[in-house]
């Protein structure tokens, strides 16, 4: 993976934010107003510290909102990227219709262009349109340096297969055994995932077919 150097710069700073996460919790308890509502509190207050997730002008989090495909191209951009923000690289590589002059082109086109998030097809990104779970795992295992094409992430069993690495990869991790992976996934069930992602191996390369 291009940016898997960046992705381990990261995991070193969640690795650090652990070692007073208690104390971080307490600034987003009075950060967030809606924070008693937030399930997933150990991962909005990572993913919060480190910039990757952030709350409204009104002083919420409101963690049960879903998200549009163009917020999650900005969350994976900058999550690949450990922190850093690529906009300006790719401002004028959307090839995306429908997505050109959103304000997410630039990220759009870092994901398309590194096989990170597809378009609905050639032409249409559907920068509106909410992520699934699936989706969203999609996604994360991809930043990690799975290869969607011979993982089997597209064609007839693509649910299947990622649903199949999620769970043994981790990203699924904290979820309730019934959770439903097909819906539309929310801020703070996003934010759970990526931070099982960081807590994840990532493929550097093969041995005779053998992931490393």
């Amino acid at each position: 993976m291009k940016n898997f150097r960046k992705v381990l710069a990261l995991i070193l700073v969640v690795a650090t934010l652990f070692s007073f996460v208690a104390m971080v919790s307490a600034k987003d308890a009075d950060d967030y107003s809606d924070y008693d509502k937030v399930s997933y509190a150990e991962a909005v207050d990572v993913l919060s510290a480190i910039g990757i997730l952030d709350g409204y002008p009104d002083g919420t989090f409101r963690p049960t909102n879903t998200i549009k495909r163009s917020e999650m191209a900005k969350m994976i951009a900058v999550l690949s990227n450990a922190g850093d923000d690529v906009s300006d690289l790719y401002a004028s590589a959307c090839t995306f219709a429908d997505a050109k002059n959103d304000w997410a082109a630039s990220y759009i086109a870092y994901c398309a262009q590194t096989g990170i998030v597809a378009g609905r097809n050639a032409t249409t990104f559907d920068p509106n349109g909410k992520v699934t779970g699936i989706e969203t795992a999609k996604m994360l295992l991809c930043v990690l340096g799975f290869d969607a094409k011979v993982q089997g992430y597209v064609g007839t069993n693509w649910k299947t297969n990622i649903l199949r690495d999620a769970k043994n990869h981790g990203l699924l991790n904290g979820f309730a055994a019934d959770y439903e992976a097909d819906k539309a996934i929310t801020r703070e069930e996003a934010a759970q995932m990526m931070l099982n992602a960081l807590q994840s191996n990532i493929v550097i390369g093969t041995i005779s077919e053998n992931l490393v």
